[in-house]
């Protein structure tokens, strides 16, 4: 039985880590999705592309991150 653990703190780091998750992937359907869209103009492209794009590489990297910093046993926060 692991002792010693605040409940809290690891649900809401867990909900995170499903959020950045979950997040990341919408992110690049959308692109996915309305590749054929995007370079029909200029605001499309920066919009519909490039936005969620940086979004889901952003949140890639910080999920990448969080796990990485919880999977090591000599990190406080973990």
């Amino acid at each position: 039985m692991f002792a010693g653990g605040d409940v809290l703190a690891d649900s809401i780091v867990g909900v995170g880590l499903m959020i950045a998750f979950y997040y990341g992937i919408t992110g690049y359907a959308c692109v996915a999705y309305y590749w054929p869209h995007l370079f029909k103009s200029v605001k499309n492209f920066i919009f519909v592309g490039l936005f969620p794009f940086l979004g889901s590489l952003s949140l890639t990297w910080i999920f990448v991150k969080s796990l990485i910093d919880l999977a090591d046993p000599e990190n406080p926060e973990s």
